[in-house]
């Protein structure tokens, strides 16, 4: 821990370029710039540029926690225009009980100073729960997960993001949506960035089937919230990074 300190007190020092750079954020199709490393002390992934078109991914401090994770992003085309490149990645727990390995494919259009980012992909998932034994219950899920996006370049430090997010498999019972909006900004000595929002989660009750189970006047009592058949859940967002 004590060097990860040292490296981003050193980094928060340095006299280096601090534009906010479209590949900082997550499902564009640019890349790290090249020769930068991006420290993600909370859940978001870090990365660092290894080539012009080319970065790898790795989990954030935090969710490295959690397990590992790597990916690789290459951008075969890349104009004044628009970008698109192509994002394999793994992530599992650790043990390799639960596990995801699939490939995202990202096109970033670039509208004047602002753009506009579409992505989709395809994930092989594992999930791992414990048993009434010890043992553990192994389910599989196929996701196709989906994002819309928009960048709003206010400046070369500030950026404001709204995107809409969900999973095509999830419309077959109902779609799972989150919407997002929030504040991106570099500060303007060394290579801290701060990133704070709002999310809101949209789709079905998953306590329906249960809800249905029981006594309709013990379900009367229950909080408006818990019984409505569509959940609409807000919360903040928040993340904060460094660009050596």
């Amino acid at each position: 821990m004590l060097p990860v300190l040292l490296t981003l007190s050193t980094a928060l020092a340095a006299e280096t370029d601090t534009t906010l750079s479209s590949g900082e954020f997550r499902n564009t199709a640019d890349t790290i710039p090249k020769g930068d490393v991006l420290i993600h002390p909370l859940f978001m992934p870090g990365g660092v540029g290894v080539a012009e078109t080319v970065d790898i991914k790795f989990p954030g401090i935090l969710a490295a926690v959690a397990g590992p994770m790597i990916g690789v992003e290459f951008t075969p085309v890349t104009n004044d225009s628009l970008a698109l490149s192509i994002e394999p990645s793994f992530r599992s727990g650790w043990g390799l009980r639960t596990w995801a390995v699939g490939a995202d494919a990202h096109l970033t259009l670039r509208l004047d100073a602002n753009r506009l980012n579409f992505s989709l992909g395809a994930y092989q998932s594992r999930f791992a729960t414990p048993g009434f034994e010890g043992d553990f219950v192994y389910s599989n899920y196929v996701g196709i997960p989906v994002n819309i996006g928009f960048d709003h370049v206010a400046s070369e430090r500030t950026v404001y993001r709204v995107t809409v997010a969900t999973d095509a498999r999830t419309f077959e019972t109902g779609p799972y949506m989150g919407f997002g909006a929030n504040w991106n900004h570099g500060s303007k000595k060394g290579n801290f960035r701060l990133s704070l929002g709002v999310l809101l989660g949209v789709g079905p009750n998953p306590l329906s089937d249960t809800l249905a189970t029981l006594d309709e006047e013990l379900v009367d009592t229950l909080p408006g919230f818990l019984t409505a058949s569509t959940l609409v859940l807000p919360g903040p967002s928040i993340e904060m990074w460094w660009r050596l």
